[in-house]
């Protein structure tokens, strides 16, 4: 399986057989985030918080070659404010255990600094809550 993340002449964009990892506390905010990234293409596991998708991430690469093709995850879409682990926790945790595929921030925060914060964690990009599809389509294809 290959992710090919495509900007199409029309504006729209397609994740085709990219595998994102959306992490979030929220029932709703997961079940809409899959139905959009599944509308596009994506295939989409889900934590609920940052310890489980530590434990998901290096489950699903533990003996693989982080070089590997196959890897579990081209992406990972992570909450900021959740419990037990929150999302910059879990941002500095897997990126300190040598992951590189890019973490996209997702909040709600209305804080001014919190985009300088995810960065900081080691995010590679931001969104806030809301957010329209396309523009979150357009950031993911940017960013893979």
């Amino acid at each position: 399986m290959s992710c090919t993340p495509e900007r199409q002449a029309n504006g729209k964009g397609e994740l085709r057989d990219c595998r994102v990892l959306v992490v979030d506390d929220d029932r709703d905010c997961r079940f809409l985030l899959v139905k959009m990234l599944e509308r596009v293409g994506a295939h989409v596991t889900l934590a609920e918080d940052g310890q489980e998708a530590v434990v998901t991430v290096w489950a699903c690469e533990s003996g693989r070659r982080k070089s590997d093709p196959d890897a579990p995850f081209d992406l990972i879409l992570m909450d900021i404010q959740m419990p037990v682990m929150d999302g910059y926790e879990a941002t500095r945790e897997l990126r300190r255990r040598g992951h590189t595929m890019p973490i996209i921030a997702v909040t709600a925060s209305g804080k001014p600094t919190v985009q300088a914060e995810c960065l900081e964690a080691g995010c590679d990009a931001y969104v806030a809550k809301p957010f329209r599809m396309d523009a979150l389509l357009s950031l993911l294809t940017a960013t893979l």
